[in-house]
């Protein structure tokens, strides 16, 4: 499994749906090789819970990070144009790593667009068979750039199929040239073990959270594609249509300082918690202690936040596009609102408060995960039977 986001260390969330992946595929009875970047503070090689990781050292300046944190390789390019110096060395570094072992794999699998460049080399030089999976960021920049599409062409011819995690994303490869006949989507699944609900009050004093407060939480870095913003903006609003709401904010990322600073201006400041990275085995408790997740994206793939909070019994407010369109319609604790449209955003908010649909939801949105098959454990015997079909063996 060929990725540049891997968690690092125990409790990091970069990557984490790939380890979920991961770790399904070998509960199932798959071996599973990862090779990811290195980064401060991990290991070269070490094995979790049966899946054995290879990292690798893309420069000789260790401080030098330009794919793990705030939105990967994108928002580091976004950010400062002179990372696009290092991707030469990262892709030298990356293939290496990879030939030496994928000598002795069954099937090559890449994660996002990037990782299918050395997929496609593995393929080409030791033929073994390949599989890319697009998920999210890789498209949006894709679609946007005309000059970047012959790359994901070539990309995609260069590997045995391309799968998906959204409907809205397969659509998006085809519109590049991708043929019908070699993608399918196979949606990310959740951890029912992990999320799961809980006694809202416990994890509140747990987390030191105010017990008479309507919480409202987002899940995310800290990026303008997450559409934050206009979150603030829709809260001044649901602010003054109750004083009893307070919007926690989990995640880091370029726009911290300056949405303290907007917090601030809008007189929101006690109101508002930046509360930082929570890790992995914390997040079902924030979950449960918030009365609703709002995700107000401009643009996602198929956003995990989302199907953990359903497992989790709590409602969901978010942006009205096809990667979240597709987890639910509108339903009285699935509320959807047009992305960028603060007072559109706070009235969806607002129904939700005040309906008090926390206690009604519960089991109710997990069930609708479990019905439609959105677990790590079905979305493992998927891949597996994909990766035999590559080999030839379906």
């Amino acid at each position: 499994m060929l990725t540049t986001s891997f968690p690092r260390f125990e409790g990091d969330s970069a990557g984490i749906f790939v380890y979920h992946l991961a770790r399904a595929l070998v509960d199932a009875g798959t071996g599973v090789e990862v090779v990811a970047p290195w980064d401060a503070g991990s290991e070269l090689c070490e094995e979790a819970n049966g899946i054995r990781i290879h990292r690798f050292k893309y420069s000789p300046w260790s401080r030098l990070n330009i794919v793990y944190g705030g939105g990967g390789i994108p928002e580091k390019v976004k950010d400062n144009p002179g990372v696009l110096s290092a991707l030469p060395l990262l892709t030298l570094s990356f293939t290496a790593r990879a030939v030496e072992i994928a000598r002795d794999c069954h099937v090559v699998h890449a994660q996002w667009l990037y990782s299918g460049l050395v997929a496609g080399t593995l393929r080409k030089f030791l033929r073994v068979p390949s599989l890319l999976t697009l998920r999210g960021s890789d498209m949006k920049y894709m679609q946007s750039s005309k000059m970047l599409q012959p790359a994901a062409r070539l990309i995609f011819s260069s590997v045995d199929r391309v799968t998906s995690v959204s409907l809205a994303l397969e659509e998006s490869a085809r519109r590049i040239g991708l043929r019908k006949d070699r993608i399918e989507t196979i949606p990310n699944g959740v951890d029912l073990s992990l999320f799961s609900p809980m006694p809202q009050q416990d994890f509140r004093s747990h987390l030191g959270l105010p017990p008479d407060k309507r919480i409202i939480l987002f899940v995310g870095n800290l990026t303008e594609n997450k559409g934050l913003h206009p979150l603030l903006k829709a809260f001044q609003t649901v602010h003054r249509s109750r004083k009893d709401v307070l919007l926690a904010l989990v995640g880091q990322g370029l726009l911290e300082a300056e949405l303290q600073g907007k917090a601030l201006e809008y007189g929101l400041k006690e109101h508002v918690l930046f509360a930082g990275i929570q890790a992995q085995n914390r997040l079902p408790y924030w979950y449960n202690s918030a009365d609703l997740l709002v995700l107000p994206s401009y643009s996602e793939g198929r956003p995990n936040v989302v199907l953990e909070s359903m497992a989790c019994g709590t409602p969901v407010a978010a942006s009205d596009i096809p990667g979240i369109r597709e987890l639910g319609g509108e339903e009285e604790d699935f509320r959807l609102f047009r992305p960028g449209e603060a007072a559109d955003m706070a009235e969806a908010i607002i129904k939700i408060i005040n309906g008090d649909v926390k206690v009604k939801a519960g089991a109710e949105l997990r069930q609708r995960l479990v019905d439609r098959g959105l677990t790590w454990e079905m979305c493992a015997q998927r891949y597996i039977r994909c990766y035999r079909r590559i080999r030839g063996e379906e």
